[in-house]
């Protein structure tokens, strides 16, 4: 009877063999289940890993009905062949003693507390000591459901890093993640950082209307995702825009700027770079619109910044004075035949070249107008004085004009003789 019951176990065996046979199990799971087997992972671990696997069809198990009927028929055959046997108990199997582990530790951190719907999470960490070629077991959750499950092979100098692209269809909850890595028997360490789905951030748009105290009002549309606005002032000492926001998340602002309210030009009209400031410290914007009437900038924040400050070099209200100088070569008399050589110094002149020079005789009479040079800063030109309209010994004028506004004036004096 002993050798009939021998056989059943062996049939047993051999059943078992053959229904694990019909599994699409990947190789690389045969080596996590090793990991289990020799207490590398828990139970709890490999329990909730192999349900992760199975639900998200990396191991697909198409009899699972079947293979449960023929471990109950196995159960029943058994009970009945050690009932012939007068056996009321199963034979107990000793339990081995726990193999001694090398106390080891274990440390893991993200890049970041916070990410939004596309992010990247870094990973990282550091073993010690190195177990030969044992990995690090990394597992993600979210309100104790699983959400990923990997092996990390572990540098040689202790470190580890994994990258997580924080999109897909188990990442729709907002909230907390929990990271956990494991290392070798029972060394865990985990962290957490917050996560957002898109649909979560919230995103407004509107417009802001900005007060310029003596130049009325003007109408400043914007849309801020990851936060609110709560002023919008202007700074005329440093030609700014001081912008208050509170920001629940990092985020983006979009703000579409009058070019009548504020500019960063340079001296031939053309635009310049605005400098941006969030918390007193520069950032870089994107500007992809650029209008006849405006400028469209896009600003990134972080979580907690409260001040945006973008500064130009035209501030509505207080505009910067145009200065122009003129002076001639000489202070002696000039004689008939001379050449005067007229230069000057241009100071926020936006439009150089709508500066011109205009000569006057001693009775006040218009006498020429000669061509400018000019450049960003300066001014140059020339006239040669005799002929009728310099018949006269006297003091004649040099006029300086800005746009039609006269801005400079000197005099020289001509002798005939």
């Amino acid at each position: 009877m002993l050798a009939v019951f021998s056989v059943l176990i062996v049939s047993v065996s051999f059943a078992s063999i053959f229904a694990q046979s019909q599994y699409e199990i990947p190789s690389w799971v045969k080596g996590v289940a090793n990991f289990w087997v020799e207490g590398n992972i828990s139970d709890s671990e490999f329990g909730e890993g192999l349900s992760f696997l199975i639900d998200n069809e990396i191991i697909k198990v198409p009899l699972i009905q079947e293979l449960q009927n023929e471990i109950t028929q196995l159960k029943a055959e058994n009970s009945e062949i050690r009932s012939k046997l007068n056996l009321s108990k199963s034979i107990p199997i000793p339990t081995p003693e726990p193999t001694p582990q090398q106390e080891s530790q274990i440390s893991v951190q993200t890049d970041d507390s916070n990410y939004d719907e596309g992010d990247i999470v870094v990973v990282s960490g550091n073993v010690y000591p190195i177990l030969g070629s044992t990995p690090v077991t990394l597992q993600l959750f979210i309100e104790g459901s699983l959400v990923d499950i990997v092996q990390i092979t572990v540098a040689q100098d202790g470190t580890f890093s994994h990258t997580i692209i924080a999109e897909g269809s188990l990442w729709k909850k907002i909230g907390d993640y929990l990271v956990r890595v494991s290392y070798g028997g029972g060394n865990i360490a985990e962290t957490e950082f917050s996560f957002t789905p898109k649909t979560d951030i919230p995103e407004t748009t509107a417009i802001f209307e900005v007060d310029t105290e003596s130049h009325g009002t003007f109408d400043v549309e914007y849309t801020i995702k990851g936060g609110t606005i709560k002023d919008m002032l202007l700074y005329y000492n440093i030609f700014a825009i001081i912008i208050e926001i509170e920001s629940t998340d990092e985020g983006t602002i979009t703000l579409d700027l009058p070019r009548e309210l504020i500019r960063a030009e340079k001296q031939d009209g053309k635009d310049d770079t605005f400098i941006i400031l969030i918390n007193g410290i520069e950032v870089a914007y994107q500007e992809s619109v650029v209008h006849s009437d405006s400028r469209v900038l896009t600003i990134n924040f972080e979580e907690g910044d409260a001040i945006i400050q973008i500064i130009g070099n035209f501030l509505i209200g207080n505009e910067l004075d145009s200065t122009i100088t003129v002076k001639t070569d000489r202070e002696q008399a000039y004689r008939n035949g001379d050449v005067v050589k007229i230069t000057g110094e241009l100071m926020n002149v936006n439009d150089p070249n709508k500066v011109s020079v205009m000569v006057y005789n001693y009775n006040g009479y218009f006498i020429e107008a000669p061509r400018v040079v000019t450049n960003l800063d300066s001014f140059f030109t020339s006239i040669v004085v005799g002929g009728s309209m310099y018949e006269q010994f006297g003091q004649n004028s040099i006029k300086v004009f800005y746009d039609g506004e006269l801005k400079a004036e000197t005099h020289f004096w001509y002798n005939p003789n």
